[in-house]
């Protein structure tokens, strides 16, 4: 019998409130109040829908409770706006827009819980247990002030109809202010896990900073990007949505474990990618510049195709060096395991004697593995030739053939 938590809250149920959200958000991408609400709604699809996969598969992990707050509080906000948006002059729609504003406050407190819980969903140590206390008292203060914070609404620009007195404004300014010193420490708890973690809870880390870079970066990157001409300004939209699918993906990985040494890999790709594209690039413009002062003028064309060639022959050997070198730093179970076989190959290339063979593999099998005991089992003989202190019989199933 499964326990109380899943009989109140079974499996399904999870995945059904996930897919209200999701329709919330896609009324937004296919019919959005603005034009900024389809590209947020298309962003943050993933959200409720990996809080969904982490309680369904990991109930008791609080990453997936977190996950949902955040997603369900852009729900409201979603669907709360479009509402309001097509029924404006409803009195009705004034009152919804103001109660609606709770749901900020607990976005935020969504996104920064998992500072603080990732990955096992507790938080370890008590200072940290009581900054997230305090941060959390806040965040509930500050969604009531929201709902009665005088002055114009975000969405209309009507008054608040439940608007209180104007020391609102300060006191929920203040509330503001007071949640980054609870970010710092959520900062701070993060990193003091990584340093004390086991490796699996290291491993789940990498995936959480793996997602959170990506996300950091590939918007840091669109937001310096100078603005551009509108048919080449909708291409920065996937980069942007890439983003923030990247954070909900790793947490997912994480959290369920699914892949989880893989991390290792993608980082290591990741990196060898972005630097060989950026050596290339520098290449291709530093190649144009030169030959376009070297040749005659309007030879513009004839310098982009020397400099495509250029790069094009280089690719692939300047992405095996670099990838080699990023192996040795992110992906150093893959550059040991190749260093193994090679070690292997080497030995065994010239080698036609069987003794020579078996000395060779034992001697790469004990200083990778160092067993207790080693035995090869060849084919054609009668007896086992054992190679380790034991003399114990090896399990024939286990045997090398």
């Amino acid at each position: 019998m499964g326990s109380v938590r899943e009989l109140l809250l079974p499996r399904w149920w999870h995945y059904g409130w996930a897919a209200v959200v999701v329709g919330a958000l896609m009324l937004n991408v296919f019919s959005p109040v603005s034009p900024g609400f389809s590209e947020w709604g298309l962003s943050l699809i993933p959200y409720p829908v990996a809080a969904a996969v982490i309680l369904a598969n990991r109930p008791g992990n609080r990453v997936g409770a977190a996950l949902a707050v955040a997603a369900v509080a852009a729900g409201v906000i979603f669907i709360g706006s479009w509402v309001v948006w097509t029924r404006p002059t409803a009195t009705w729609s004034a009152y919804l827009e103001a109660g609606m504003g709770f749901a900020v406050p607990l976005l935020f407190w969504g996104v920064l819980t998992l500072l603080y819980v990732f990955p096992t969903g507790t938080i370890p140590r008590r200072f940290s247990r009581r900054i997230f206390g305090a941060f959390t008292a806040v965040i509930a203060v500050m969604a009531v002030l929201a709902v009665v914070e005088p002055g114009p609404m975000p969405v209309t620009g009507r008054d608040n109809p439940w608007g209180g007195p104007p020391w609102v404004v300060g006191v929920f300014d203040a509330g503001i202010a007071v949640l980054v010193p609870g970010l710092v420490v959520g900062i701070w708890s993060a990193v003091a896990r990584q340093r004390d973690a086991n490796p699996v809870e290291r491993t789940q880390m990498k995936w959480f900073v793996a997602g959170t870079s990506a996300l950091i970066g590939l918007v840091g990157v669109v937001g310096f990007v100078p603005e551009l001409p509108p048919p080449y300004e909708q291409m920065l939209i996937p980069v942007v949505v890439a983003g923030f699918w990247a954070l909900p993906v790793s947490i997912v990985a994480a959290v369920t474990r699914y892949r989880l040494y893989e991390i290792d890999r993608i980082i290591s790709r990741t990196v060898s990618y972005t630097v060989v594209v950026g050596l290339l690039a520098a290449v291709f413009f530093g190649v144009v510049v030169v030959m376009q002062a070297m040749l005659p003028t309007g030879s513009s064309s004839l310098a982009i195709a020397a400099s495509t060639l250029v790069v094009a022959a280089g690719f692939n050997p300047l992405r095996r060096k670099v990838q080699r070198v990023v192996d040795r730093r992110f992906n150093r179970s893959r550059y040991d395991a190749a260093d193994v076989v090679a070690r292997v190959t080497d030995d065994l290339r010239d080698s036609v004697d069987i003794d020579e063979v078996v000395a060779s593999v034992k001697a790469v099998i004990t200083d990778v593995f160092g067993p207790h005991t080693l035995a090869v089992w060849v084919v054609g003989q009668d007896s086992l030739e054992d190679l380790g202190e034991s003399t114990r019989q090896p399990d024939p199933a286990l045997a090398t053939n």
